[in-house]
């Protein structure tokens, strides 16, 4: 089986949701607060169906591959394959009535990164990519010889849903300000990182769980972009503080990251 097979399978389990998704968006959905010890981290009806397409369109093909969903948790299988899924990876802008929402779907080999698709149900537009292969918007090749300066730059930042993420992260908002005012707030991990391989968004310090980014962790890579946790290490399944730059922005970041 290649790795580049299986994003076919993704983008076609993504479009189904998208369905699920469509249909329900704009509508009274009632909200429910899944960890009450967090600060609002939302789960709807619709999150759940949309998952539950995800997982039955891959198992239909893959039976033997494991899930690692974010609403159904993991579902082992027997085979080297995990699919990591985020059926809306924006519940609260979903239930708002924004469109700051997206489906993420990365694949494990082994447990390492090697697919991810970045579906928005919306427009229908998508970001994906293989391991070694390269990143695409759609069918084609995102531009990788833009540079930005610091200061004209756009960056994105995600304050987490516990009182230690949103206080950790405070203080890299107060040094950005210092050196940019383009700073940009949209709760979703996912819709950041297609965002950023569209050209759109060059920075996005991040709270997260491994569903949130497993999917970009591959497609912000392939594209050219640094990421790490903000102590400089790798991002593993348990990171939960997390650094995505343009390379020539990385070191200017990462010095207000060290600070803290």
């Amino acid at each position: 089986m290649s790795d580049s097979a299986l994003v076919k399978v993704a983008i076609e389990a993504a479009k189904k949701a998208a369905v699920v998704i469509r249909q329900n968006y704009l509508q009274n959905n009632e909200v429910y607060d899944k960890k009450p010890t967090d600060l609002m981290d939302y789960v709807t009806k619709v999150d759940k169906q949309a998952e539950e397409v995800i997982s039955r369109t891959i198992k239909e093909l893959y039976p033997d591959h494991s899930i690692w969903g974010e609403e159904s948790g993991k579902n082992p299988g027997k085979g080297e394959y995990t699919w990591v899924i985020d059926p809306i990876d924006g519940t609260k802008n979903f239930v708002r009535g924004l469109p700051q929402f997206v489906t993420s779907i990365g694949v494990l080999k082994n447990q390492e990164p090697v697919v991810g698709v970045i579906f928005d149900p919306i427009d229908m537009s998508y970001v994906w990519a293989v391991k070694g292969l390269g990143a695409y918007i759609g069918e084609r090749k995102p531009i990788s010889n833009v540079r930005v300066d610091i200061k004209s730059s756009s960056i994105a930042i995600n304050f987490g849903k516990t009182v230690g993420q949103r206080k950790r992260t405070l203080g890299v908002f107060k040094g950005i300000l210092e050196i940019t005012p383009i700073v940009r707030m949209l709760g979703s991990t996912a819709y950041v990182v297609k965002g950023m391989t569209e050209g759109k968004f060059d920075a996005l310090i991040d709270t997260g769980d491994y569903w949130d980014y497993a999917a970009g962790l591959v497609i912000a890579k392939e594209a050219g972009f640094h990421v790490s946790e903000w102590n400089g290490n790798e991002v593993s399944d348990k990171s939960d503080f997390i650094f995505w730059s343009r390379n020539e922005l990385q070191p200017i970041l990462f010095d207000i990251l060290k600070k803290l």
